[in-house]
This record gives C-alpha cells, sequence and structure tokens, in this order.
C-alpha cells in the first residue's frame, strides 16, 4: 500500500509537472496559427489604406478641377457681353490649368448663341487620373444684362 501511494504521489507530481509545462507557453502550432491571421490582417489593412489613398487623390483632383471651371465661369459672366469670341469660337486655356492636376491636360471653352442677347459657354477639362483621362463638363448661360440685371 505504501507503494502504491508512492507510485500515485509520483505520478500526480509527473502529471502536475506535465500540465504545468504545457500551460507555460504556447506550441508552435499556435504561433504559427497567429502569424498567418496577423499575415492577413496586414495585408488587409495595407490595401484599405492603399486604395484610400488612391481615393483621395481622386477626389482632391476632382475639387481641384470642378473648383478651376466654377471661377473660369464666373471670370467670363464677369468680363462684358460683347468681349466674349463669336459663336462657335473654341478657346484653349490649358496653361490655366493648376499644376496640382497631373498631365496630360486640356482646357476648352466654346461660346455659342442661343437666342438674342443670350450666349451658352460650354466648357471642358481633362486631366489625367491614375492612367485614365478624366473629363470635366460644364455649361452655363451669360446674357447680355449679367446676372440678376433685368
Amino acid at each position: 500500500m505504501i507503494a502504491d501511494q508512492t507510485s500515485k504521489s509520483n505520478n500526480q507530481k509527473c502529471c502536475s509537472y506535465l500540465n504545468q509545462k504545457n500551460e507555460q507557453g504556447f506550441t508552435v502550432l499556435e504561433v504559427l496559427i497567429t502569424i498567418v491571421i496577423s499575415g492577413f490582417f496586414i495585408i488587409s489593412m495595407s490595401t484599405i489604406v492603399k486604395n484610400l489613398n488612391v481615393l483621395n487623390a481622386r477626389t482632391r483632383d476632382l475639387t481641384v478641377a470642378t473648383a478651376f471651371v466654377e471661377n473660369k465661369v464666373e471670370a467670363l459672366r464677369n468680363s462684358t457681353y460683347l468681349a466674349l469670341p463669336a459663336d462657335g469660337t473654341s478657346v484653349d486655356f490649358s496653361s490655366e490649368i493648376p499644376a496640382t492636376l497631373t498631365s496630360p491636360r486640356t482646357a476648352t471653352f466654346v461660346v455659342s448663341d442661343i437666342g438674342l442677347a443670350l450666349k451658352r459657354v460650354d466648357i471642358t477639362l481633362s486631366y489625367n487620373d491614375f492612367g485614365e483621362t478624366r473629363t470635366v463638363n460644364y455649361s452655363t448661360s451669360i446674357g447680355e444684362l449679367g446676372v440678376g440685371q433685368y
């Protein structure tokens, strides 16, 4: 009986030692799984950040292009009606495009008569956007009396 108790005592010590050893650290499999999961997470996050940077640049370019076209419209409206080019005349103003829009970039406007003392101005701005050509089209009417003058 004493031998049985000693044997049980030794088995319990051995088993408790093994249990402690297993609880002290991670297995190689657990570490590998953690590395794989972390790798997927890092790759997906870097893809998201890259896509956000591209989207941010596209939004910035579109905002700059739209603001530029609107400023050109206001400049044309502020000039006199008679200073506008003749019907069907196309005017290139590419040299005025902000440098933040990537090349190649072009900007033109075409003036056409649409009625007595009323002209239509169609503005087209094209610029390079990550290898694709983006175009902003804008149309407005300019009257002889100007805005708000009747």
